[in-house]
């Protein structure tokens, strides 16, 4: 049985006998582990993020003991000196599994299990469907970064990949007519004789002979990229 405590919106726990648990605020616990994490990602303790803040180092601790909320504007200057977005100060990022990769070909392939790699999805952009794909091209000015892709549920193609960086899967059908058919990454063009091809972002060139003038019942999904990144920059703070 429980009981809201109308004074702090803190939900008291109570059990059979009447007896009161610790109060349940999970905002204050996650803001509090956060805050920590932040700091320990960063190098640094509560005195130095208060002398960055020009804050009393009693404030500090308060926050991170969350004897009080950490304001909106306190977690934009917070997230400035740290070097974070404000949300991550109140809701953490996820950590997944990088399994995928593209090399020069721009076909995606599988890590081997002892190089797959744990790496933080920005807040915004995950969920349990994502995809993320690496591109590992030593030598290219984008070798390292990070494709993140909604994978559809119901929906597979929409029009709006037309023109996109896009991350493609054969259907049963082709995949049946051509043996060697694998996933790809591309750019999915519409050509005038209403089929399309997926182009390799390096070359302009279609990906592999299977990617050029298909028709739209060829593929099984066809999804744009919802972000680019490179995860060993995430967190960095770059000072001018």
């Amino acid at each position: 049985m429980s009981f809201k405590n109308t004074t702090n919106s803190n939900i008291i726990n109570l059990d059979s006998k009447g007896r009161t648990d610790v109060p349940i605020d999970q905002h204050h616990k996650k803001t509090m582990a956060l805050l920590k994490e932040l700091l320990d990602r960063k190098g640094w303790n509560q005195r130095q993020l208060a002398k960055k803040l020009d804050k009393d180092t009693t404030t500090v601790n308060r926050w991170a003991k969350n004897s009080r909320d950490i304001k909106w504007d306190q977690a934009e200057e917070i997230a400035k000196v740290i070097g974070c977005h404000p949300v991550e100060i109140y809701m953490p990022q996820k950590d997944i599994t990088l399994r995928w990769y593209v090399d020069s070909s721009y076909q995606v392939k599988t890590y081997a299990q002892k190089e797959q790699t744990q790496i933080q999805i920005p807040y915004e952009y995950y969920h349990k469907n994502v995809r993320a794909i690496q591109i590992n091209v030593p030598g290219s000015h984008v070798d390292g970064e990070v494709y993140i892709f909604d994978i559809p549920k119901i929906k597979k193609f929409s029009s709006l990949a037309i023109g996109k960086y896009c991350y493609c899967t054969s259907s049963k059908a082709f995949k049946k007519k051509y043996k060697n058919a694998t996933d790809v990454m591309g750019i999915l063009k519409s050509n005038e004789d209403y089929t399309f091809s997926i182009l390799n972002p390096l070359t302009r060139e279609p990906v592999k002979p299977g990617c050029h003038r298909f028709l739209i019942d060829d593929l099984e999904i066809a999804t744009p990229v919802k972000i680019k990144y490179n995860p060993n920059f995430l967190h960095k703070q770059i000072d001018y």
